[in-house]
């Protein structure tokens, strides 16, 4: 969740280690990875947003997106270690790849 209009984000959630209540989730590759905590990011799921749940810090249920109520953003950043395999053209080393996008949620139809 941008922290203001500019659409910067919360430090906090950009060092990719904890969820920020109401603010952000934090998703790592090991949660990814596991199909039974993938399946609780559906929302017909008994399980979504419980607390020990990887989106309970900021549930999409709780965003606004209506026009009654007004419209929030949501950031995206995604961060990826490439550590070279050959080390023939970049050497041994490893590259860390980043972006960041933010996006205003769109009207639910009720």
């Amino acid at each position: 969740k941008p922290i203001n209009d500019a659409g910067d984000i919360d430090p906090d959630c950009l060092n990719l280690s904890i969820s920020k209540p109401g603010v952000c989730n934090v998703y790592v590759g090991t949660i990814l990875d596991d199909p039974v905590v993938v399946a609780d990011f559906d929302s017909a799921n008994p399980g979504f947003c419980d607390v020990a749940e990887p989106d309970s810090s900021w549930c999409p249920t709780s965003r606004l997106n209506s026009f009654a109520s007004g419209f929030d953003s949501v950031g995206v950043y995604v961060s990826i270690r490439h550590q070279h395999l050959t080390g023939f053209v970049f050497g041994s080393s490893s590259r860390t790849i980043s972006d960041i996008t933010v996006m205003q949620l769109e009207p639910e139809v009720n």
